[in-house]
């Protein structure tokens, strides 16, 4: 059986670098089968170098392994590992490239029936080695620049991969390393190796994985038949005894420590049968064999209750080992993140989170667990939901009943500029002033029937069918233009200084329509790079372009070419997200994610700021957001609701 040992070292963090080692084993047998077990050691240090605006440098790292895990996992379409390394590890640095230096050495073990295969690659500042037969050679040396470099080859028994940043091996020279790993053990060796980091001032940027591959030997214990005493007895019952002590011997001989622990050993006991069997010599031989058969029953019986409570005994010490070191972590998190709570939320936050992941790991094994564990698991909740800024609402306010515009009026979709909303119904387009509520029907089935999206620009609203804009005049109350699609498919429509962006997935495009003073300009292109729009589902603009995935990315454009741009912080996945918003007159970004019933926030540098959870949010089909009223507005079909921004 394939057994692989391994060995981490890590340096300390500060606001500007990272580092991080990641091992992963798939459950899923088939998973497992097809991409391997994955190992990395990640090293990140961050571009921006303005006080006020340094990024959560923790939150960006597990952002950075999270993204590499979907990358590698979800290419389903490549049949190399080393294609999907490499492949991952080009999107991850494309990705982050506007911010963050990655130096990272990953490696996939993948096991094979005969051979266990090793495939390596390497980003920019690190490097990895193979130790074979007392030998270091290297697999794949430090770039410059952030180039990708990858390896493969077998593995053999007893090899020791080494994966590390350039830091780690400025520390601890190939000599010192080449001496700890002659060592007896890989345990043994990293004992050596780790003062030689942690005892270094400037050790940020390490992060050293070595992973040892091994065979667990099969062993079988055997027992001699000459160990059971059987002399000074007629044929008749040393047949009997020779026979069954044998038998014994040969199933339970691994197990025969136990018995002897308890104080009586095989031979022993069966010496003692002997004896009882000698007193009874005139006893005839079918009798006798019943005899043995039932005592031979009652000892087995014995021994696999001897055998099941030592077992429980083991697992009942081995769980409450577990617990108690889950417990350790959990605590000694809540504290850090209590004092680090107004100092510095971001890293508080980290801290909760990866207390409540390693949590939530043990949990899924052993579920039940103590009453101390479980007050531990509330406490952990409650911080992580006052750190992370989780405002939940039960009830929302009902901020317009848009049966006031007519009894029938039941919107989709809407738009806003300058504070004031254009709403598109089914039957008829409708404006709403957001601070004297004051409704205006503007236009009728012509410009809303067909129509799935509006935009507002002043001084229009302009609605979307399959086919054509429809530009309509909102003092004149009358459809102005309209504007023929073309090949276009619109996925979602905005406003902006004038100008209407069609989201076009269909031809991963984003098209600009100038404002006339009698309607629009024929479309131009706003994309000057090639992007991939399929699964693009809203946008929003502020000057640069916003664009929400179905995945829940988002990719900023800025002068028609793509900028960099991450999020961090964010405690769980999107699951529906169906809306981005923001404006000039917003600093943050607002997206809304339906099937989670909330609202998240993230400052337009990538970090998030909260979210606010309502149940309600399950049937709502559009938001907007002013931080000048202190408000987020929801649509549904006859209602506008209204939560407070904290």
């Amino acid at each position: 059986m394939n057994s692989f040992e391994v060995g981490k070292i890590i340096g300390s963090a500060n606001t500007k670098t990272w580092a991080q080692v990641h091992v992963f084993e798939p459950q899923d047998l088939h998973k497992k089968k097809k991409f391997g077990q994955l190992f990395a050691a990640i090293s990140l240090e961050s571009k921006i170098t303005d006080e006020h605006s340094l990024i959560e440098i923790a939150s960006f790292g597990r952002e950075v392994l999270t993204r590499f895990h979907e990358l590698y996992f979800s290419a389903e379409d490549l049949i190399s590992c080393q294609e999907r390394l490499e492949k991952a590890l080009q999107a991850l640095k494309d990705e982050f490239a506007q911010k963050l230096i990655i130096g990272g050495v990953v490696g996939v073990i993948l096991e094979t029936e005969e051979k266990v295969a090793i495939y390596v690659a390497r980003l920019g500042q690190a490097q990895a080695y193979l130790w074979r037969q007392g030998q270091l050679v290297t697999l794949l040396s430090s770039a410059q620049q952030e180039t990708i470099g990858t390896i493969s080859g077998w593995l053999e028994v007893g090899d020791v991969v080494l994966l590390g940043s350039d830091k780690i091996f400025e520390l601890v020279p190939l000599g010192s390393l080449r001496a700890a790993l002659g060592s007896e053990s890989l345990e043994a060796a990293f004992q050596v190796l780790a003062p030689m980091v942690h005892g270094h001032e400037h050790n940020a940027l390490c992060a050293l994985l070595a992973v040892k591959f091994s065979k667990e030997p099969e062993t079988e214990e055997k027992v001699a038949a000459n160990e059971i005493e059987t002399t000074s007895k007629p044929q008749t019952e040393r047949t009997i005894l020779m026979s069954k002590p044998n038998l014994f011997s040969r199933i339970f001989g691994p197990l025969r420590q136990k018995i002897a622990d308890g104080g009586i050993s095989l031979s022993q006991h069966w010496q003692r049968k002997s004896s009882i069997l000698v007193h009874q010599q005139e006893i005839p031989l079918k009798r006798s064999k019943k005899t043995a058969i039932s005592v031979a029953v009652i000892f087995l019986l014995l021994l696999l209750l001897s055998i099941g409570l030592g077992f429980r005994k083991k697992q009942t010490v081995v769980t409450n080992n577990q617990e108690t070191e889950i417990l350790q972590t959990v605590n000694y998190n809540l504290d850090q993140a209590k004092q680090l709570e107004n100092l510095n939320p971001g890293r508080a936050r980290s801290l909760l989170t990866d207390a409540q992941t390693a949590l939530k790991s043990y949990q899924e094994t052993h579920p039940g667990g103590s009453e101390e564990l479980n007050k531990a698991s509330q406490e952990l909740n409650d911080w992580l939901a006052k750190v992370s800024k989780e405002y939940k609402f039960s009830d929302a306010n009902v901020f317009f009943d848009l049966s006031l515009i007519n009894e029938n009026f039941k919107a989709k979709k809407w738009g806003i500029v300058d504070e004031q909303l254009a709403i598109l119904g089914q039957e008829a387009v409708a404006t709403l002033d957001l601070e004297s509520k004051q409704t205006q029907v503007i236009a009728g089935k012509e410009a809303a029937e067909k129509a799935n999206f509006v935009a507002a620009v002043s001084p229009w609203a302009v609605t979307a069918t399959s086919q054509d804009l429809i530009v309509v005049d909102k003092p004149g109350q009358r459809v102005l233009d309209t504007q023929s699609l073309e090949e276009a498919q619109v996925t979602d429509l905005i406003g902006y200084a004038g100008n209407i962006y069609v989201l076009d997935s269909k031809n991963n495009q984003i098209w600009r329509y100038a404002g006339l003073s009698d309607g629009l300009a024929k479309k131009n292109a706003y994309l000057k790079d090639k992007a991939d729009l399929n699964q693009a589902l809203s946008l929003t603009v502020d000057g640069s372009v916003w664009v929400l995935f179905g995945d829940g990315h988002i990719e900023k454009y800025t002068r028609g070419q793509r900028d960099g741009f991450a999020m961090t912080g964010l405690d769980k996945p999107f699951q529906e997200p169906i809306k981005i918003f923001t404006d000039e007159n917003q600093n943050n970004l607002y997206i809304l994610d339906r099937r989670n019933t909330r609202v998240v926030v993230f400052s337009k540098t990538g970090e998030y700021q909260a979210q606010y959870v309502w149940p309600g949010i399950a049937g709502v089909l559009d938001m907007v957001a002013s931080e000048k009223d202190g408000k987020i507005f929801l649509l549904t079909g006859s209602k506008i609701y209204s939560l407070d921004i904290k």
